[in-house]
């Protein structure tokens, strides 16, 4: 059941081209069709994926440098005292320290959702020591995955405000897409099999293992990889490139870096890759699966897990670079109908599971809970 209009306020440092970025826009969106005054407010500067959203949802760009930014903070507070917000939808944890921070100061009351998109919690389990001292200004805490909800329930969240809301997306928004023909963009070879790797190119993503596990495949020389996504770590970056130039693989791994249009590029492709060491969702998977394309993945995240539980091929344990190559050369090695077939088994499932719409009512319930609680 859609609740009485609220006003939900999302919050994040940027609106980049990451997974949790993806699914504020399709949380928002969602919320502002079903009739909802939605806000979305950027605390720094980048507003990359902005023409994403709803032409409803207002957008409020602090451009903060600092936490607390003395001008930008005070904008913000005085905006939020004077447009009636029902409820902060805080995404990530570097603005919600920033919002706990107003909290504990008074400056501002507003119930908070916490919005946990952690991916390296099976790696870092530690808790900072911001959370431990505003914890009890989180009125409602989302782990997206069970094993973050547990976290912060150890962090000392009270159990009744803690639940697990699993990532979801806009499918109709995937599947609407405008295929990019990135074989003739690139000049990839027609009677190369195309797989795409889209994730920023960072540690826990795990690119080295995926370079290893191509490099053992008996024919590599039938694949061309493509990593689709930006480089915050410039020397781990540094490192994979090295280690393709090393193996000899520079004409079957190319790295693309960062793209806006990602379900499109999907249609062009004949498999999806996961390589992560550990992950929270991983969103990827779903579009992967909306474009009906085969995966081979690590069995990492509250997507990746239930994927593999249901029965979905091509899942291998994290950081088994064998297991990998073996699974990555057994699709290969499919005929092109086999391969589609393979994909519309994960296909089948994500509408299910994964679609935003199936998960409104969980948020809805969610907002409504934490601006019951009494105030800290």
């Amino acid at each position: 059941m859609v609740p009485p209009v609220v006003h939900v306020v999302h919050v994040i440092d940027g609106l980049g081209l990451g997974g949790a970025e993806r699914m504020l826009v399709d949380i928002a969106n969602a919320t502002a069709r079903d009739g909802h005054r939605v806000t979305v407010c950027i605390t720094r500067d980048n507003t990359l994926q902005r023409a994403a959203l709803d032409e409803r949802i207002e957008i409020l760009v602090l451009g903060r440098k600092r936490r607390l930014d003395v001008a930008p903070t005070a904008r913000f507070i005085r905006w939020v005292r004077s447009n009636a917000v029902d409820v902060l939808h805080v995404h990530m944890r570097s603005s919600l320290s920033f919002m706990l921070a107003l909290r504990l100061l008074r400056l501002i009351r507003t119930p908070i959702v916490f919005h946990d998109h952690y991916g390296t919690i099976e790696i870092d389990p530690s808790v900072p020591r911001w959370f431990r001292a505003g914890r009890r200004m989180i009125d409602q805490y989302v782990g997206v995955y069970e094993r973050l909800t547990e976290w912060a329930i150890g962090a000392g969240v009270d159990r009744s405000r803690a639940i697990t809301i699993a990532n979801a997306l806009d499918l109709t928004r995937l599947q609407a897409s405008r295929k990019i023909d990135l074989r003739a963009e690139l000049a990839i070879p027609r009677d190369r099999v195309l797989a795409i790797l889209v994730a920023t190119v960072r540690r826990d993503k795990g690119i080295e293992m995926l370079v290893e596990a191509v490099s053992r495949m008996t024919r590599h020389d039938r694949l061309q990889v493509l990593l689709v996504g930006g480089e915050p770590d410039p020397a781990y970056a540094a490192e994979c490139r090295a280690l393709v130039a090393k193996l000899g693989l520079e004409t079957s791994i190319t790295f693309v870096g960062p793209r806006s249009d990602v379900p499109g590029l999907l249609e062009c492709a004949d498999i999806g890759l996961l390589s992560s060491h550990t992950e929270s969702g991983p969103l990827v998977l779903v579009e992967y699966l909306a474009a009906g394309l085969p995966i081979v993945a690590t069995t990492v995240g509250n997507i990746g897990r239930s994927l593999e539980r249901a029965g979905v091929p091509g899942f291998v344990a994290p950081r088994d670079v064998a297991g990998f190559a073996r699974a990555l050369e057994e699709v290969v090695e499919l005929a092109s109908e086999a391969r589609r077939a393979r994909g519309a088994i994960g296909k089948a499932l994500i509408t299910k599971e994964w679609d935003i719409q199936a998960a409104m009512p969980a948020w809805y319930s969610a907002y409504a809970r934490a601006g019951a609680r009494p105030s800290p």
